[in-house]
């Protein structure tokens, strides 16, 4: 059975009488405005960013005269556009209006790095089994990365159009 709680102002309680006695057989009560709030546990929490984090472990040192180096200098890549949109992402959450809005923004940075996985698999599969299949998936990686990164300041930009003191973009 569920139970909700729905403000009603005071009036309109009073005339949706009959309709509210088929609702509370439903277990849904009607309340006079102000008389009760949603319970906290019905509240969903504030949405926190999402930070995108790699696991090179141990990362390569940024070499190019050497497949390990060519990969150690693609990590780098990859580690300085995943802070760079995290950075965005975060700014990104300070200037929605709304929990609802950041709640959107986490479902589509978590269906990005889905995409960006996937593509990346999908595209260095060229050279599945060999030494360059890492540093294709890395630089491609890399590549979505400042793509996602277009994508967010226009979505800033289009957000904070004609909005004034607002922070600058990273």
């Amino acid at each position: 059975m569920c139970t909700a709680k729905f403000l009603v102002p005071a009036a309109l309680a009073v005339l949706a009488g009959p309709i509210a006695a088929g609702l509370i057989g439903a277990g849904v009560t009607a309340v006079p405005a102000g008389a009760a709030t949603v319970p906290a546990a019905v509240v969903a929490p504030a949405p926190k960013p999402p930070v995108i984090t790699e696991n090179f472990n141990p990362p390569f040192a940024c070499n190019q005269k050497s497949n390990l180096g060519v990969q150690g200098c693609a990590e780098r890549q990859v580690d300085t556009g995943d802070a760079r949109i995290n950075a965005e992402v975060k700014l990104l959450f300070r200037v929605l209006y709304d929990n609802a809005s950041r709640r959107a923004l986490v479902t589509a940075e978590h269906a990005w790095l889905a995409y960006r996985g996937a593509d990346c698999t999908s595209q260095s599969d060229e050279y599945e089994g060999g030494s360059q299949q890492p540093i294709a998936y890395l630089q491609c990686l890399a590549a979505d990365d400042r793509s996602r990164s277009t994508d967010l300041k226009g979505f800033y930009q289009a957000l904070t159009a004609g909005r004034h003191n607002v922070p600058a973009f990273p």
